[in-house]
């Protein structure tokens, strides 16, 4: 594999104010924390079990890893710091579920976010910029009879993510377009019927910090993961292709996996996810309170550098800004000749 396609396997998808609106600030129309206790108590007996603390991602051959970690207040996530390095804080109506998250970069509050809903579903984002009511960008949801998301779209951005299920009802594929055109796909098997980590956050509904939204749906957590990328024309390349019969895990307790280690059928290299928890006894290193702290809290684009403190709508496992950015470029230039 080339150098060049080893750089798109990374993070992230930088966005950049295009939209405005007034100044006006939103504190009044944005709902405070204290609605956290009464959902936290609404919701308390359904929390009781093991809780994921934190996500990390390593590729060693690349030297390049990612991590997501997770902290909790009365059995709610109330802050999920995403590998890209943004800090969102949760916040929740009266029956517990997701009304806004404020997303930080250190102590900046760089965005709030808005979960518009229809019945049960999140059917729409509206991100404003800091406290104001300056709209950011407006990420609107799809769903099926099924009520699993299908289909995501940004109005400012210009990327679209369609999702794919199998009968088991988890994440079959998803696809990942920038300016109506192809530019990643990533593909799913599920052999071993590991359960979720990501459903082990009580409060979280889906993977919002991220483009592709509906990662980490569905009960159980992948044996392999394929990942296609698309050139300017639209051709095909796999960037690696996981053998689900190679998969090996250490499960923890209530059988959530603690390590699974992955390897590429075509070149042997070999990727890793780990995982912490609380609230969960009986795992291999019994993280009863709390996970360990062996993930490194360095958080890195494609080149390597720390994330600056801008607007972020990355992929998780997904194309660099850089290589979007370049990506787009070459379209346009062939089109153009």
């Amino acid at each position: 594999m080339k150098n060049t396609q080893r750089l798109l396997y990374s993070l992230p998808l930088i966005a950049t104010f295009l939209l405005f609106g007034c100044k006006k600030e939103i504190g009044e129309q944005v709902s405070p924390n204290v609605e956290n206790e009464q959902a936290a108590s609404n919701i308390a007996e359904n929390a009781q079990g093991c809780r994921t603390t934190s996500y990390l991602y390593s590729d060693a051959a690349n030297d390049y890893s990612q991590a997501d970690y997770y902290s909790y207040q009365n059995g709610l996530a109330d802050e999920w710091t995403a590998s890209y390095g943004y800090r969102y804080k949760l916040e929740y109506d009266a029956k517990g579920k997701m009304k806004y998250a404020r997303a930080y970069a250190g102590d900046d509050l760089i965005s709030t976010i808005e979960f518009v809903r229809q019945k049960n579903n999140i059917v729409k984002e509206i991100w404003y910029t800091g406290n104001t009511t300056t709209v950011e960008d407006e990420v609107t949801h799809v769903y099926n009879i099924k009520n699993q998301l299908i289909h995501s779209s940004s109005a400012a951005y210009d990327y679209a993510v369609t999702n794919a299920y199998n009968n088991d009802g988890d994440l079959k594929s998803w696809h990942y377009f920038v300016g109506g055109l192809p530019a990643q796909k990533a593909e799913y098997t599920y052999k071993d019927k590991f359960k979720n980590p990501l459903t082990g956050c009580p409060g979280i509904e889906y993977n919002f910090p991220y483009a592709n939204a509906a990662f980490g749906t569905g009960k159980h957590w992948y044996s392999s993961e394929k990942i296609t990328l698309y050139d300017e024309l639209g051709n095909e390349s796999v960037l690696y292709a996981q053998n689900p019969t190679l998969t090996t895990a250490q499960l923890g307790g209530q059988n959530y996996p603690e390590l699974v280690t992955y390897t590429d059928d075509s070149n042997g290299g070999v990727i890793t996810n780990a995982f912490t928890y609380e609230n969960c006894p009986g795992g291999i290193n019994d993280h009863v309170s709390g996970g360990t702290a062996s993930v490194p809290k360095t958080h890195r684009d494609a080149g390597g550098k720390n994330i600056s403190t801008k607007s972020y709508r990355p992929l998780m496992h997904g194309l660099s800004t850089r290589d979007i950015q370049k990506l787009m470029e070459a379209r346009k230039a062939y089109k153009a000749r």
